[in-house]
């Protein structure tokens, strides 16, 4: 009986080391209480690189998604490069789709009408620069942290803009999620 016991307790302890081992893993970009209101704020941001596209041109395509959490409310936040002068903004009915290694489809909705920003770069470039944020529920978030994410696609004015990665690359978003969750 007292070695069952042992046994119990020496798993117990063990399971309690390994869940605040990966506790500790979870870095963020961005965690801070507000004074005022009390709510956490966390931030962990993931990068993607792709190209596209540009008239006969291939064009690198720079875009990053934020997993966020303020208080209990979660969003995605969207930020994304885009070669050229592009002046069609992301409005309410813009969709951003997730695709899980599950074969899981989430689908967000922009939570407001966002503008681009144009910049001319010392090269003579032009891009424009939408910076978004999409609401997401605690359920959705929860399935973006069982499965990695392996493709993701927006549509802004008359183009798409996706990304397709490997499991390991979405492996990454997984784990943000989960870190964003607890």
């Amino acid at each position: 009986m007292q070695k069952l016991l042992k046994v119990i307790g020496l798993s117990a302890v063990l399971a309690v080391v390994g869940l605040t081992t990966q506790a500790q893993k979870c870095k963020f970009d961005y965690e801070k209480k507000d004074p005022l209101t009390g709510k956490v704020t966390k931030k962990s941001t993931f990068t993607i690189v792709a190209t596209v596209m540009f008239y006969t041109i291939e064009r690198p395509l720079k875009w990053k998604l934020d997993v966020n959490k303020v208080g209990d409310k979660y969003f995605i936040g969207m930020f994304i490069g885009l070669t050229g002068s592009v002046k069609n903004p992301i409005t309410p009915e813009t969709a951003i789709f997730l695709k899980l290694s599950n074969g899981e489809l989430i689908t967000l909705y922009a939570n407001d009408t966002y503008y681009s920003t144009t910049d001319v770069k010392q090269d003579g470039g032009v891009v424009s620069t939408y910076d978004a944020k999409f609401d997401i529920s605690e359920e959705d978030m929860r399935k973006l942290a069982a499965s990695p994410l392996i493709y993701v696609k927006v549509g802004i004015g008359a183009r798409d803009y996706d990304s397709e990665f490997n499991v390991k690359k979405g492996t990454e978003f997984q784990n943000i999620s989960k870190c964003i969750l607890q």
